[in-house]
């Protein structure tokens, strides 16, 4: 690559091709307590929700600071046919969640999201005694 201009175009492409290709052999995400909040889930999720992470089974997000914004983005990106079709693990325990982002992520769930779930983890700040999903 010798000139910036003319390549960034080429570049650009190159790494979104080899994102993809990465990104969708993944079976395990751990984002486990990176600090993450709920603008870094609303990214994670519009990535789930592009269709990129047909393989993965396992996604782990405890312990960050991800609150019922953040989760509906996430429910919101699981709700979309064929975004994480192999997902069987979700792990969302000591968030900032509250009864709007479990609402949310229930309604996702009924409505067919993540078909393969097996296993969620996940509580409620505002109402511990109401996690029922």
């Amino acid at each position: 690559f010798t000139n910036g201009k003319d390549d960034k175009p080429l570049v650009k492409r190159l790494y979104a091709a080899a994102f993809e290709e990465q990104f969708g052999q993944t079976k395990w995400l751990n984002y486990r307590g990176l600090g993450w909040g709920d603008a870094e889930a609303a990214q994670l999720a519009e990535v789930i929700a592009s269709g990129v992470a047909l393989r993965l089974k396992y996604l782990d997000l405890t312990s960050l600071q991800i609150g019922s914004k953040g989760l509906k983005a996430l429910a919101d990106a699981l709700g979309k046919e064929g975004s994480a079709p192999r997902l069987e693990g979700l792990y969302l325990n000591q968030n900032q969640i509250g009864n709007e982002g479990l609402k949310a992520l229930a309604a996702a769930l009924k409505e067919g999201a993540a078909p393969s779930l097996k296993y969620l983890e996940v509580d409620n700040k505002e109402q511990p005694e109401l996690v029922a999903v």
